[in-house]
């Protein structure tokens, strides 16, 4: 029975051989193209920063990498373009959704898209409250490494 199944799987393979190249070429040619073509509707950290309410696809430099290990839910802080406190705009990733992203240090000087829902967030520092905008991260679909 055993034997069968194996010959049946083998021969499908066969079969299918010549398509499974043509579908990887493909593939490899469409993310080649995908590389090399700007993404004309990506904003800048800034300009997102303004779309609060609003779903965007953000390109812009990884600066920073914090993780506010006293606060509720240790949510981790990436920066974009400008260090913290000054940074237009912040990705916010919680701990429950941390495991599921590849080493946050391997986005550090990075250029990334990041795709999510803007919103504001008030919070202190340094004894005054301000107001920031941010994109939650849940899954690592959300964020790609462009450079």
């Amino acid at each position: 029975m055993n034997v069968f199944i194996l010959r049946f799987v083998l021969l499908i393979v066969f079969l299918l051989c010549g398509n499974v190249q043509q579908i990887c070429a493909q593939l490899a040619t469409t993310k080649l193209n995908s590389k090399e073509q700007p993404h004309d509707d990506t904003l800048t950290a800034t300009e997102a920063a303004k779309q609060v309410g609003s779903k965007v696809l953000v390109k812009a430099k990884v600066v920073g990498i914090h993780t506010a290990k006293n606060a509720k839910g240790k949510p981790t802080f990436i920066d974009l373009d400008v260090p913290f406190p000054n940074n237009p705009l912040s990705i916010i990733i919680f701990e429950q959704n941390i495991a599921k992203f590849a080493p946050l240090e391997t986005y550090k000087n990075k250029t990334i898209l990041i795709e999510g829902l803007v919103r504001r967030r008030v919070y202190k520092y340094r004894g005054k409250e301000r107001v920031r905008s941010q994109i939650e991260l849940k899954r690592p679909t959300s964020l790609t490494i462009v450079e």
